[in-house]
């Protein structure tokens, strides 16, 4: 038998004890809240949630208030664009501002496809509002708090993007959705053995995979920068790699060991590369460029059982791991932060500080250069 609503010191906003359901001694609480759309008669009831999951009175009253809100917002809006739904919306967001005004549209495609389309896609824009992404926010807590930081950036770009285009009126429904702050950067690197456990692994399993990690473990390049190499970026008289439209839009060059050379070459002979065309399309293609790591790279970590016993994703490794390395073995060879820095493409020496433990004798070596330096 469903539990009787009672009312609360709200307008609108009704209370009901669970039968079984206990939090802290005392029956569970749901929140239910009740308000008619303009020009209908008929009564509207919606759960808002359980005192357990910290909904209170006040919250669903704001929740209330803000239905009402929208609800006469989609009264004063065109037809048309009251009914307009997030997917419809993101079509345009994808053609008109993301293949225009993104290096990388597909990552932001990929955001929306696998996180924000099965859950808010669906639904008129006008009647997403702080509760549906608080929803969206809560349904990513296996994901890092920067992970879900990319999600609501996304979902907030395209909201503002369509007010802009006269499609919606009203709140940004991100603005007050917030996020955890924690220190999600990946500080795992692997050692000599390690990375040689992975590149014998990847070079018996998938050459091509083992080619671009190659690239990455000894250049620094980034996924998307791998993806993106084309011929004419690869100087063999030089030994460098052009690395273009970057991910913080630097153009940078790059060195290459021997054994990133002698492997181009080789790669470039066997498949003829010439400029304009990509180092390593897409398999399958002559020149489209991958958007992730194949599948098999996680596949391949799991045989050589380098995360076993792992839990946190930050130690745990991934192809990000091996521009890690690179970073990480350069500092512990000596190379100066800031050299580290123009090799690696970041834009302040802020990134390069995470680096700087593995380094502790270049701050005793500089005391003792000073040290000697006799003042006249």
């Amino acid at each position: 038998m469903p539990s009787k609503r009672n009312k609360t010191n709200y307008t609108g906003v009704y209370a009901r004890d669970h039968e079984s359901r206990r939090y802290r001694g005392k029956p569970d609480v749901c929140y239910d809240i009740c308000f008619r759309l303009p020009g209908e008669r008929k009564l509207i009831w919606e759960k808002v949630g359980w005192l357990s999951e910290k909904v209170t009175a006040s919250m669903a009253s704001h929740v209330r208030a803000e239905r009402l809100k929208h609800a006469r917002k989609v009264d004063s809006l065109p037809a048309d664009n009251a009914r307009l739904k997030l997917d419809e919306v993101f079509e345009r967001f994808r053609s008109d501002y993301l293949e225009v005004m993104r290096k990388r549209p597909m990552d932001a495609v990929g955001i929306y496809e696998k996180r924000i389309k099965p859950k808010l896609g669906h639904l008129p824009l006008i009647s997403i509002t702080a509760v549906e992404v608080d929803a969206l926010r809560k349904g990513e807590s296996h994901l890092s708090p920067q992970s879900t930081r990319h999600t609501l950036n996304l979902l907030g770009q395209i909201f503002r993007q369509a007010a802009q285009w006269g499609l919606y009126e009203g709140p940004i429904p991100t603005e007050n959705v917030k996020v955890q702050q924690s220190d999600g950067r990946r500080m795992r690197f692997l050692t000599k053995a390690e990375a040689k456990t992975l590149l014998d692994a990847l070079h018996d399993r998938s050459p091509s995979l083992w080619q671009m990690a190659l690239v990455s473990l000894y250049t620094g390049l980034r996924a998307g920068e791998v993806f993106t190499l084309r011929w004419e970026h690869v100087n063999f008289t030089d030994g460098t790699i052009t690395v273009m439209d970057s991910k913080n839009a630097m153009n940078r060059v790059v060195y290459m060991p021997e054994q990133v050379k002698d492997m181009l070459e080789k790669h470039q002979a066997e498949t003829k590369g010439q400029p304009g065309r990509l180092v390593f399309p897409k398999a399958g293609t002559r020149n489209t460029p991958h958007h992730q790591i194949s599948p098999g790279f996680r596949m391949i970590l799991r045989d050589t059982k380098l995360n076993e016993g792992i839990t946190d994703p930050r130690d745990k490794v991934v192809f990000h791991t091996l521009r890690h390395t690179f970073a990480s073995w350069l500092v512990q060879s000596g190379v100066p932060l800031y050299t580290v820095q123009r090799l690696m493409g970041h834009k302040s020496i802020i990134m390069p500080q995470r680096y700087a433990h593995l380094a502790p004798n270049q701050g005793a070596e500089a005391a003792r250069l000073l040290s000697s330096m006799a003042l006249a």
